[in-house]
């Protein structure tokens, strides 16, 4: 209990700070109040604030260099509103402003659930056919362009992840059959696409008649698979213990609908369960590493996908 106090204590005291800087860094924000903390991590800060009578969403970034890393996501917002406007149904929150100073990004806020809070309490709906069919868009915004997947260099990724841990017989089975999988695999030319990066539940908003997603970049391409991968293991936590699992040891259901949302054919399935099982390895590696009630929480599950996962 004195630990979460602190923490607390703590981070209002960040947040409180970060405010500052953008009160500092900007004339149009000088009278901004502060509602709530929305997301904090290592990386990035989001705050609920009110500026101008409007409630807004003011997102600090902590990595790199926060200036450059502010502009470059402000573009996204905007680059990424351009494409998606003559799909209904789809969109992006609207970029209000960015204060470099701050490293800050200011959007606007959508009152809206996000998607891991409806599949935590079962009354997800269609949700993940619209978050699939959200990302199919993004994937399908830009033209795609020549790259190459190192599966090698992802299974040394994961042996750090996985060394000098007791690994229980699911993991080892499932680190067995990834290295030799990623071995056949080696650097597989392919298209890459602008990918999301953390395309999560919980960064995905559901409205009555619209899907939005949240924590955008604008940096990176890779395989769509690692997009698809990353949601399938996410959402797979958020629905937590199933008590069945169906293939790749996902709940049952969950891959049919994000087929149907994004689009799959069976034969679009091929690089999936690499990189699924590449997540669940390395996931499972940091939650064993760590004693946090998050750690606590997913390690079980992640262990029960390694149980439940095959090649097919």
């Amino acid at each position: 209990m004195i630990g979460r106090w602190l923490r607390g204590r703590r981070n209002r005291k960040v947040a409180q700070d970060l405010m500052s800087k953008l009160r500092a860094g900007s004339d149009a924000f000088r009278g901004a109040t502060l509602t709530d903390i929305w997301r904090i991590s290592r990386t990035k800060t989001i705050l609920r604030i009110v500026s101008g009578g409007e409630t807004r969403l003011a997102l600090f970034f902590h990595r790199n260099d926060p200036a450059e890393v502010a502009e470059n996501v402000f573009f996204a917002h905007e680059n990424l509103s351009v494409h998606l406007a003559d799909m209904p149904g789809m969109g992006v929150p609207r970029a209000v402003a960015v204060v470099p100073e701050a490293g800050c990004v200011v959007t606007e806020f959508i009152d809206a659930p996000d998607l891991q809070s409806l599949l935590t309490g079962g009354t997800a709906g269609e949700g993940v056919i619209r978050a699939a069919r959200w990302l199919s868009a993004l994937h399908g915004a830009f033209p795609g362009r020549p790259g190459t997947c190192d599966f090698g260099e992802i299974a040394q990724a994961v042996e750090r992840d996985l060394v000098s841990r007791d690994l229980p017989s699911p993991i080892r089975q499932l680190r067995e059959g990834f290295v030799a999988r990623a071995a056949e695999l080696d650097r597989h030319q392919t298209s890459f696409v602008k990918f999301h990066k953390d395309f999560a539940p919980r960064n995905v908003l559901i409205g009555a008649d619209m899907t939005w997603a949240v924590d955008l970049t604008n940096t990176r391409w890779r395989m769509p698979e690692m997009d698809l991968a990353h949601f399938l293991l996410e959402a797979s936590i958020d629905m937590g213990d199933t008590g069945t699992r169906g293939r790749w040891g996902l709940p049952p259901a969950l891959l049919d609908q994000v087929q149907a949302g994004y689009g799959l054919e069976e034969r679009d399935l091929e690089f999936i369960p690499p990189h699924l099982c590449a997540l669940i390895l390395r996931q499972w590696g940091q939650a064993a590493g760590t004693n946090s009630r998050t750690a606590r929480h997913r390690a079980p599950l992640l262990k029960a996908m390694a149980e439940g996962f095959a090649f097919d």
